[in-house]
């Protein structure tokens, strides 16, 4: 077992070996298929990962060296290189640039890690380990994106889950939309087992513990409530999902658009 803090560098690995055993020996038919993602194929979302990994490096490389990461002024210019590339290319590149950026957290002590800081989009200050933990959802949905479109039993994978669940009700801001009326439901889930308030008004929350008074009960694995705040749950990927009372599951789909 990784130490509670380089749990998220453990979890980086697990999704990028993954990965990377996912593309070996992939060719150009396949990773033309589309993934998960409605408008992305295979390739392009390794490009995304890839092009993700490429700002993440310079962002570990400012924590690590204590200094000003990188103008967000740049990424159009590194997304651009990213898209242009051929298919393959971004396969093999982006596989190649994820895996450098698994190997510089694994490779940085943890009083490296935590020595530095770095402010993401102007509101979000993190060290080593909280730039691991912000990576994690791109790394191991876009990854579950790849995989599921080759395997339909495919599922993200229980280590970033574990993880994963307890930062959701941080990341409702920007992940939710509400739809227009309010509600509320208890969110009960299994592997892990976790209860919080879903609540829909003026904006979306989503709180430890159960509220007595909520308009019912959605009831789910971890994982298959990760994948619908991420947008992912459909009716072939369910799992069982079951909710009851005045909130329907095509509400709750409409709630998360995904990214």
């Amino acid at each position: 077992m990784p130490e509670p803090d380089r749990a998220p560098i453990a979890a980086l690995r697990s999704a990028h070996d993954l990965l990377a055993r996912l593309v070996d020996g992939i060719g150009p038919d396949a990773a033309g298929t589309m993934s998960y993602c409605s408008e992305w194929t295979i390739a392009q979302v390794i490009s995304h990962i890839g092009s993700g990994a490429e700002i993440g490096l310079e962002w570990l490389a400012a924590v690590l060296e204590r200094r000003e990461p990188m103008s967000q002024d740049e990424f159009p210019k590194i997304w651009k290189t990213w898209n242009e590339r051929p298919p393959m290319e971004q396969v093999v590149q982006g596989v190649a640039a994820n895996s450098r950026l698994v190997a510089a957290y694994e490779s940085a002590s943890s009083e490296q890690l935590t020595g530095g800081r770095v402010t993401l989009f102007g509101m979000m200050e993190v060290d080593g380990y909280g730039l691991a933990m912000f990576r994690l959802p791109e790394a191991a949905v876009h990854t579950w994106d790849v995989a599921v479109a080759l395997d339909p039993s495919a599922r993200v994978l229980p280590d970033a889950v574990e993880l994963l669940i307890d930062q959701l009700p941080g990341r409702m801001g920007w992940m939710a939309k509400p739809q227009g009326r309010a509600w509320s439901v208890t969110v009960e889930t299994s592997g892990p087992s976790r209860t919080f308030t879903l609540a829909s008004g003026d904006a979306v929350s989503l709180a430890p513990g159960a509220d007595a008074s909520s308009d019912g009960v959605l009831r789910l694995p971890a994982e298959a409530f990760i994948r619908l705040a991420f947008g992912r749950l459909d009716d072939a990927n369910a799992d069982g999902a079951l909710v009851s009372g005045d909130v329907t599951l095509d509400e709750l789909r409409a709630t998360f658009p995904g990214f």
